[in-house]
């Protein structure tokens, strides 16, 4: 059996070359709790080549995606500073394999959460929420992958744009906001931030007992993205892609 350094070493590699790869064959014997084995694998092999984390991510946090998947919970990643993108950028599709992007929320963290953590509770461990786009990038080559593939792979994660973040005590009650996601000034998908798991503190909660469990915690200063609040898009070069979130604004990125 292949090693999670091994594993994460094929993943990593595969994202510098920007060149997809089929699943590696080991990844079908693994748990889920394996599969975290060897994404945390790759994210010390990208910390040791000096790249910071920023924060975390959730997938999966949709009842529909879930049943699909079998699974009945969300998935988690990680991201990291150098995926951060300022809104309005000018992105090249080359830095990619197969980008899509989705909408979510973005949430700034002013303390540590864990999972005693009621929902008031999360709610002041906030300290600022923005729209935001995450663009997702799987290092394996096209196809319906399994839970565990998506986990090792740390769940697609690229890069991510960011909007105007807005001080938690400015911000409006954020459980039920309208999102659309637009390509080139049309609307093309749109839900509300209830699709993710009905609230997304429900995200900060469930991200909570997830890493604890796993011996990890989310401290002040991490970026939360919260999970997608439609489907994902693929991106081609001259798109400009925009989130819109009623009474939060905007966030933007386009593709060359």
């Amino acid at each position: 059996m292949m090693s999670p350094s091994a594993l994460a070493a094929r993943l990593v590699a595969a994202q510098s070359a920007r060149r997809g790869i089929d699943p590696p064959e080991e990844l079908a014997e693994l748990t889920l709790a394996e599969a975290y084995a060897v994404q945390d694998a790759l994210v010390a092999a990208r910390e040791t080549a000096g790249v910071p984390r920023s924060g975390w991510k959730l997938g999966i946090t949709s009842p529909v995606k879930q049943r699909v998947m079998g699974i009945g919970h969300p998935l988690f990643g990680r991201t990291f500073a150098d995926g951060e993108r300022a809104t309005g950028m000018r992105v090249a599709l080359a830095d990619f394999i197969a980008p899509r992007t989705e909408p979510e929320l973005a949430i700034g963290l002013a303390t540590a959460i864990d999972p005693s953590m009621d929902r008031a509770a999360l709610a002041r461990a906030v300290a600022w929420i923005a729209p935001a786009l995450e663009i997702t990038d799987s290092r394996y080559r096209s196809g319906t992958r399994t839970a565990v593939q998506l986990v090792a792979d740390n769940t697609s994660s690229a890069a991510y744009v960011i909007g105007a973040r807005i001080a938690a005590t400015a911000a409006p009650p954020y459980e039920d906001l309208v999102t659309e996601l637009v390509r080139n000034g049309d609307v093309v998908l749109s839900g509300s931030t209830a699709d993710v798991l009905d609230h997304p503190l429900n995200a900060l909660a469930a991200l909570a007992v997830h890493l604890a469990e796993r011996g990890l915690h989310a401290q002040a200063g991490d970026v939360i993205l919260s999970g997608a609040i439609t489907d994902a898009i693929p991106v081609a070069a001259g798109d400009k892609i925009a989130v819109r979130i009623a009474g939060l604004g905007e966030a933007t990125v386009s593709f060359v």
